[in-house]
């Protein structure tokens, strides 16, 4: 339920390029773009994730309950878009995030979603590597359910001005929401 305020916001705002930490398999990939494409004829998007390279041990580091995403059906739906929209472009990028973006120049664009890695340390630094881009908007906030110490965007959010989103998902005993935060 909470993914749908995504390309809500993405209607409001209209990116021109967008940032995915967390591509995993393409789908809010794909409608991110095509909300955006509704504004524009030339959209860039940037993925990033860990695709096959997942494994049980980043799996449990990274609170990751989805198994592996795939470059192959992420990279499926990026091309399907630029058949359709030959003005789109795209860049997927595997690996783990500690390697591929914290550290390098930072990207920046009109968009990013944060969804990749879930311990506090892993959105650290996926934030710090994109928190020169207009719009961020982070999911896995926890509000009930989690170790927020450890996993989670809580700690990360806490000293920024950001807004809470409205839409929770419910997981048993876990409550999640998504964040945005808005750079000027």
């Amino acid at each position: 339920m909470r993914y749908s305020q995504l390309e809500e916001i993405i209607l409001e705002c209209k990116p021109t390029s967008i940032i995915e930490i967390g591509t995993h398999h393409g789908h809010r990939a794909y409608n991110m773009c095509m909300a955006a494409l509704e504004h524009h004829d030339n959209v860039r998007y940037f993925g990033y994730d860990l695709f096959d390279e997942a494994n049980q041990e980043t799996n449990e580091r990274e609170l990751n309950g989805k198994g592996a995403g795939s470059y192959r059906k992420a990279l499926a739906a990026m091309e399907l878009i630029y058949k359709s929209h030959p003005g789109f472009r795209f860049l997927l990028v595997r690996g783990d995030t500690r390697k591929t973006l914290h550290g390098k120049p930072p990207p920046v664009a009109d968009f990013v979603f944060l969804d990749g890695g879930h311990s506090v340390e892993t959105i650290r630094g996926d934030y710090e590597a994109v928190k020169g881009s207009k719009i961020v908007v982070f999911d896995d906030y926890y509000v009930s359910g989690a170790d927020t110490s450890k996993f989670g965007c809580n700690e990360v959010v806490k000293d920024l001005a950001h807004e809470l989103l409205p839409k929770v998902d419910r997981f048993g005993e876990l409550s999640v929401q998504m964040v945005k935060v808005t750079h000027e």
